[in-house]
């Protein structure tokens, strides 16, 4: 018989314009005071397996932990972690991301410059935008105390290490089908976190919800042209295959 029981913390892999400030306040309706982020102040920075789980070691009484920065492997030697993981379709992120760094984020309705221009600056920067493959190389690292993911890493290696990492996962979400994964992550998780009954809220959103995901491609081709468009998804191609796998896995 063991002397204690592990505790079970639910950890949230909050990739930027996933739904995870949506997510975010789920986690804090739920579990209140118990629920914590956890993010350096250096931004592009990396928490690794091993500082997760010295994070969880110094506050024991967390059963939620949100943060941007947390990179695979699951933390594994403090608790029994319960992954909440979003996907989203790349180009329609990209389009995300624009309207809340070029809009929200300086305080404008919408950005006064257009798409075109956000994706032009972004891509001088080769696999090092938050645009260009970045949730594969996100979920991509395999070591537990040191990020080992450098954008020299071969793209089928990255793409291979990302994939496998999410078919490791009991279940996973997608952003585009928020309700059922909200509804999966609640049926997955039931019997370790009883208090965990996520309320569908959408916090954040800054695109037309109404529209379908193929309405929005339609858009971005019309402003972006069918060249740079082209573009946009070849240097999406790791995530576009990352994420037509997680579409044929959605609730398998």
């Amino acid at each position: 018989m063991p002397l204690f029981r592990r505790r079970k913390v639910l950890l949230h892999y909050h990739i930027f314009k996933n739904a995870g400030t949506s997510i975010d306040h789920v986690l804090e309706e739920c579990f209140a005071r118990t629920w914590r982020t956890f993010d350096k102040d250096r931004p592009g920075a990396k928490i690794t397996a091993a500082e997760m789980d010295a994070f969880l070691r110094e506050h024991r009484s967390v059963r939620a932990v949100s943060s941007h920065q947390v990179i695979p492997p699951l933390p594994s030697r403090v608790a029994d972690i319960y992954p909440i993981l979003f996907l989203r379709h790349p180009i329609d992120r990209a389009y995300s991301a624009y309207l809340f760094e070029w809009g929200k984020q300086v305080g404008q309705a919408r950005p006064e410059r257009p798409f075109a221009e956000y994706v032009e600056e972004k891509f001088q920067h080769p696999r090092q935008s938050a645009i260009e493959d970045f949730q594969v190389q996100h979920l991509a690292n395999t070591n537990y105390d040191t990020p080992a993911i450098r954008p020299d890493t071969p793209a089928a290696e990255v793409l291979e290490r990302a994939t496998a990492f999410l078919d490791s996962l009991p279940c996973f979400g997608l952003v585009e089908r928020y309700e059922e994964s909200l509804a999966q992550f609640a049926d997955t998780y039931r019997r370790a976190f009883p208090k965990f009954r996520p309320r569908v809220v959408r916090v954040n959103a800054l695109q037309d919800a109404a529209l379908t995901l193929e309405e929005k491609l339609a858009r971005i081709r019309g402003e972006l042209g069918a060249e740079r468009y082209a573009e946009l998804e070849a240097r999406n191609k790791g995530d576009l295959a990352l994420y037509a796998h997680a579409l044929e896995r959605f609730g398998a």
